[in-house]
């Protein structure tokens, strides 16, 4: 397999490719293209795909520019599309509006769905639908690690209080899905926030507060304390 991560002032992107087929994909590409047309012609990776795992708030996504640099197609999951019409309509706030917009306006080739697998040459990359962070977050599993792109990283958990952004789902994508994973699956997330740049599925499992903190919200609810909920939801709403 031929991989490499790429950190752009703590925006993780990845590349990914079949040593065999010598085929690609690009994975939530933001700033200079440039270092991945390179690596790509040093690598002799033919790009097929271009991916974001959901829809950014806080950066320019590159995957239109990039892909037409590869001839390559855009790959987003199919709820990109009501995401989109949340974003449209938001409210300028931390000067994300104009982000929005523009990464709004972005043409997808590829609409992927829950349990779809995306062929790389002889890898492949099976969907999981993991909403929270955004109403089209996804991961990306592979046979030893899965792309998670904001809704686990090390340490840390995916925001919620954004366009499409629900704790509800955020907890439900975590604890029914990725924690599902075995220990040993590595995570590659799309930030790292200062902390760390990869993790695994163990890890977070033990020592992320985040997800402590939701396992006490799971539990809070169960019991019927709407009063202790209200204040334990409020506390971790605002993660990333």
């Amino acid at each position: 397999m031929i991989f490499s991560q790429f950190n752009f002032d703590g925006c993780l992107s990845y590349v990914i490719g079949c040593d065999k087929e010598l085929v690609g994909a690009v994975i939530d590409p933001s700033n200079d293209i440039d270092v991945f047309t390179n690596y790509a012609r040093k690598k002799h990776l033919k790009i097929l795909y271009v991916i974001d795992t959901h829809s950014h708030s806080d950066h320019l996504s590159s995957v239109e520019e990039l892909a037409a640099k590869f001839k390559a197609k855009t790959v987003m999951n199919s709820f990109f599309i009501k995401q989109r019409m949340v974003n449209i309509n938001f409210d300028e706030i931390f000067g994300l509006g104009d982000i929005l917009k523009r990464n709004s306006k972005i043409p997808i080739d590829i609409h992927l769905s829950e349990g779809d697998k995306l062929k790389i040459g002889s890898l492949l990359l099976k969907v999981i639908h993991t909403p929270g962070h955004t109403m089209d977050s996804m991961s990306l599993l592979g046979k030893d690690r899965i792309f998670t792109g904001d809704t686990l990283m090390a340490g840390q958990c995916g925001r919620t209080d954004l366009p499409g952004g629900s704790s509800e789902d955020l907890s439900d994508s975590i604890f029914n899905k990725l924690l599902k994973l075995p220990d040993n699956i590595l995570v590659y997330p799309s930030h790292d926030f200062g902390r760390s740049s990869v993790t695994t599925i163990g890890h977070e499992r033990k020592n992320n507060s985040f997800i402590k903190s939701m396992a006490v919200l799971q539990q809070l609810k169960a019991a019927g304390k709407t009063r202790e909920l209200k204040r334990e939801n409020q506390s971790i709403t605002k993660i990333v």
